[in-house]
């Protein structure tokens, strides 16, 4: 259909209340005391009314046409979030603004414009790379990979893998899909900015061929995608198209590019107002938040995997901020101790159900649980052999404080006696901590496998200070998790000739 033929049938639909609506306030009929005047004045009166009213039918014209109209700069721009083709394979989900009652402003400045531009060439390409993740359709060689922390299986996590082709392209057949893990890298830092590229390559993993049995592949390391003895492997959910009767397929990373709006500039930041959706959340189009980030002269976008935007992560640091950041990485091995408290690390060796009991405190309850004996098989993690070990390991970077709260977890067993009830089960006697992590007895250690505690990881890139004295530092950082942020507040004293962490503060 020609465009003047649409234009004439808009013009049809549009009712006359809407019309109406349409008039400027001015138009509305007031009391006044007539007064002499020229035909002339009268006539210049006429035609502004005739103007105001012909700008609010051509706006009416132009939402029903879906910003068809070339000679209006603004276009509704609601038919696709994916690119300006129409041949996508991921096709993003129409929206329509009148859908849910909200109005958008289409009144656009030269920044603006300019953001849009921006958003046009790098959305169609940074939605090539993220629907890599989970929608490659599948082919090439198939595997089935198990992840499991023992040869044996006994913690059997197994996804189905494809092999990466030469000859593999995404979806759109923009790129090739990348052959190693520096490869996808490169190509993700073209469009994501560092903070949005590294948490990208977290789902991408190096991993280590332990074995193969049965068709099965045994594997350390794990994502959804696997470099492996110079292969790439990927997972994806579309060999399983429909997950609790909902058609699986990707739906663009949600951004109407031509809804796009200023909010705060910067040379080397951009904070902006959009209308869109988030594809994983099956959310209602409406008004969200994005950034984009400067770096090595190029505009890339700030958006992190299957968590879009998050403004809650700074993008400015201090040089108060910086320095901070170093303080952290220094106390970066105590992490590998703390990791041994967030619980399912392992399953080997022999296991006994305990019924600890503890003698402190004003009660004494009883739990009867699983522990694994960590010295009765090679373990794959580094753990202490004593209580004392375990707190010696927390103290070169942990608060006196926060580690006599981790080693809440570790006690000493008094005594172990086998019940008379069932031949498997035996009586603990503990100090404290009626249902520990960790009992040392006899020399040996025993793990509670079924349980998990505090995770002090930071993401180094959302560091900020908020308060500083010699002693003392309080700061923020934002932990991204499951499609939500999570803001912390931590603190390092300065104990013992040296900074220490409390992930505990607050």
């Amino acid at each position: 259909m020609k465009r003047s033929e649409k234009l004439f049938l808009a013009i049809n639909e549009i009712d006359g209340d809407i019309v109406e609506e349409a008039k400027p306030k001015e138009e509305k009929p007031i009391q006044m005391k007539p007064e002499p005047r020229s035909p002339m004045k009268g006539i210049i009166a006429l035609a502004a009314c005739v103007a105001a009213l012909a700008v609010g039918i051509f706006a009416i014209v132009k939402f029903k046409l879906g910003g068809d109209i070339e000679s209006v700069p603004v276009q509704n721009g609601s038919d696709s979030f994916a690119s300006d083709s129409t041949d996508s394979e991921y096709n993003s989900s129409d929206t329509d603004s009148a859908d849910n009652g909200s109005e958008i402003d289409l009144t656009l400045t030269e920044e603006d414009l300019e953001l849009q531009a921006i958003l046009k060439e790098l959305v169609p390409k940074a939605e090539e790379i993220d629907g890599m993740f989970g929608y490659l359709s599948p082919s090439g060689d198939k595997y089935t990979i198990n992840f499991g922390r023992s040869p044996d299986g006994m913690m059997p996590y197994e996804n189905t893998y494809y092999l990466v082709s030469e000859d593999m392209r995404t979806g759109n057949s923009m790129f090739a899909v990348p052959q190693s893990y520096d490869e996808m890298e490169k190509l993700i830092s073209e469009y994501f900015s560092s903070q949005a590229a590294e948490d990208y390559m977290q789902h991408i993993g190096h991993g280590t061929l332990k074995e193969e049995r049965d068709g099965i592949l045994y594997v350390t390391g794990g994502g959804r995608f696997i470099e492996m003895n110079g292969n790439m492997y990927f997972s994806t959910d579309l060999d399983k198209p429909y997950y609790d009767g909902i058609n699986i397929k990707y739906e663009g990373m949600g951004i109407d590019c031509e809804t796009a709006k200023v909010t705060r500039q910067t040379d080397t930041i951009i904070e902006f107002t959009y209308w869109g959706r988030c594809y994983h959340s099956y959310d209602e189009y409406s008004e969200k938040e994005g950034i984009l980030v400067k770096e090595n002269g190029a505009w890339k976008l700030r958006y992190f995997y299957y968590n879009c935007f998050a403004p809650e992560i700074p993008v400015e640091f201090t040089e108060q901020d910086l320095e901070l950041c170093e303080i952290l990485k220094g106390l970066e091995p105590g992490n590998k101790t703390t990791d041994l408290f967030i619980g399912g690390l392992t399953k080997t060796g022999t296991e006994y159900q305990f019924v600890t009991t503890g003698i402190t405190g004003n009660s004494r309850e009883e739990y009867i649980t699983g522990y694994f004996d960590l010295s009765s098989a090679e373990q794959e993690f580094d753990y202490p052999r004593s209580r004392d070990e375990f707190e010696q390991r927390l103290l070169p970077y942990f608060t006196r404080e926060a580690t006599d709260q981790y080693m809440n977890n570790v006690t000493k067993g008094l005594s172990m006696t086998q019940s008379d009830i069932d031949f498997f089960i035996y009586s603990v006697t503990v100090e404290n901590n009626s249902n520990p992590i960790y009992i040392e007895l006899d020399g040996k250690m025993y793990y509670r496998w079924d349980t998990a505690d505090h995770r002090s990881r930071i993401n180094y890139d959302t560091v900020k200070v908020i308060d500083r004295t010699d002693d003392t530092i309080v700061f923020s950082h934002v932990n991204i998790d499951g499609g939500s942020y999570h803001p912390k507040t931590e603190r390092l004293v300065y104990e013992r000739g040296g900074w220490k962490r409390d992930p505990f503060y607050q």
